[in-house]
């Protein structure tokens, strides 16, 4: 095995990684096809989201931008495909506010990831906020 093959596998982004979260972004994307609730598939935005955003916040915005983009494709798709296509073009768009949930649940994994690594230090509880600084 190359050098070139060791980083690329031994990255923290593996294209394994990368693949699952897609997978996720588009199963919820076919959930919000096959659900009458419209705030099933958002909390599954958001939910995932955080979890991705508390995982690895550093790449909280790009976890947002792979989910928000799951809903909007696979309505693209089917629509493309004569699916499902009840409100044509329209339903598109209105997928877009998934970017929403997406973007919020990142960013709260990602704070809640910054205050837990904060007060822990290392594994080590912190006795009082002062002992923050």
């Amino acid at each position: 095995m190359s050098t070139e093959q060791q980083r690329i596998c031994t990255a923290p982004m593996c294209l394994a990684h990368l693949s699952l979260i897609v997978g996720l972004s588009l199963l919820t994307g076919y959930a919000d096809l096959h659900v009458y609730d419209r705030m099933l598939p958002l909390a599954l935005v958001g939910g995932l989201s955080f979890l991705l955003g508390l995982s690895e916040p550093r790449r909280s915005v790009l976890w947002a931008v792979i989910m928000g983009l799951g809903l909007p494709a696979v309505h693209l798709a089917s629509h493309l495909v004569d699916y499902s296509s009840t409100e044509g073009l329209g339903e598109v768009w209105a997928a877009f506010v998934a970017f929403g949930p997406a973007f919020l649940g990142a960013g709260l994994g990602a704070a809640l990831n910054l205050t837990l690594s904060r007060l822990t230090r290392h594994g080590e509880p912190v006795d009082s906020v002062s002992d923050l600084r």
